[in-house]
């Protein structure tokens, strides 16, 4: 690994490392004017909305699963909220820690050293490092993808208000259309009603524009954007989340040996110290 000039540094410095990758940011979207289903199921149809963040696939971690699994990374064994369980083979609570931890050593060595090991039983450790470098990228692009969705849905809104039909329960064009099929079938029965007629035309006239434009391509590429966003951050909590790492330290141990809370605490406050320096020297 060719380690880069530092791109996290300062990110890391302001904040606490494991508060910032345990601390979800996904933010329900708000669109009160449009159908939110509508816009959500046209962007996940659109190619464009595959879009990750730039830094977002950099390793293993990043995993096609679905997980809603929370971190509490606060480096404090009693902070693990039940997460985490430990075996009771009398590994901890007393005796030279070093000698408790055995295999776990090894975890007590440079970024280089560990990210470049050959070591087999560090492959867990190495992915769930990874997962942690790419979860700071994925929150940071799921930021980017709420901020340019709350624009476009902005942006949306105010044409349809514009148009005369920001009213409607669902102005989405599959939702108008609706209406205006509605009021079609209603004048076939009442053909001079002007109030239907005068709808008819602000429908049809909205929908040439809306069709016309780019205001809804926009809003539903940023909607599928978004969903894809938040789904790798959920995902990437999953591969850093205590369970994770429980499950990293006991195939990194020694054999026969069950990592308790001691040891665990240990790696785990070593590894938050080989993040920062991983994602400092990115």
């Amino acid at each position: 690994m060719n380690l880069k000039p530092s791109r996290h540094a300062s990110l890391i410095a302001a904040a606490g490392l494991f508060a910032i990758i345990s601390a979800p940011v996904l933010m329900s979207p708000q669109l009160p004017l449009i159908g939110m289903d509508q816009a959500f199921a046209a962007g996940n149809g659109n190619g464009n909305n595959k879009e990750k963040s730039n830094n977002g696939n950099r390793g293993n971690g990043n995993s096609n699963r679905s997980s809603n699994s929370n971190s509490s990374n606060n480096g404090n064994g009693n902070g693990n909220g039940g997460n985490a369980e430990f075996g009771g083979n009398g590994n901890s609570g007393g005796g030279n820690l070093h000698a408790q931890l055995g295999g776990l050593n090894s975890l007590n060595r440079n970024v280089n050293g560990l990210m470049n090991s050959s070591d087999p039983r560090m492959v867990e450790i190495r992915q769930f490092v990874q997962a942690g470098a790419d979860l700071v990228d994925a929150q940071a692009a799921l930021v980017t993808a709420q901020t340019n969705y709350d624009t476009a849905a902005a942006t949306y809104s105010t044409l349809v208000n514009s148009l005369g039909v920001g009213g409607y329960a669902d102005t989405s064009p599959t939702g108008l259309q609706g209406e205006l099929d509605a009021v079609n079938a209603a004048l076939v029965g009442d053909p001079t009603n002007p109030d239907l007629l005068a709808a008819q035309t602000t429908l049809q006239d909205a929908l040439t524009t809306i069709n016309g434009g780019t205001e809804w391509t926009d809003l539903t590429n940023a909607a599928g954007i978004l969903q894809t966003a938040g789904e790798t951050v959920t995902t990437l909590e999953g591969a850093t989340s205590d369970e994770t790492l429980l499950a990293a330290l006991q195939s990194a141990a020694n054999p026969n040996r069950t990592v308790g809370q001691e040891e665990f605490d240990w790696a785990k406050m070593q590894l938050e110290e080989t993040l920062a320096d991983y994602l400092a020297a990115e």
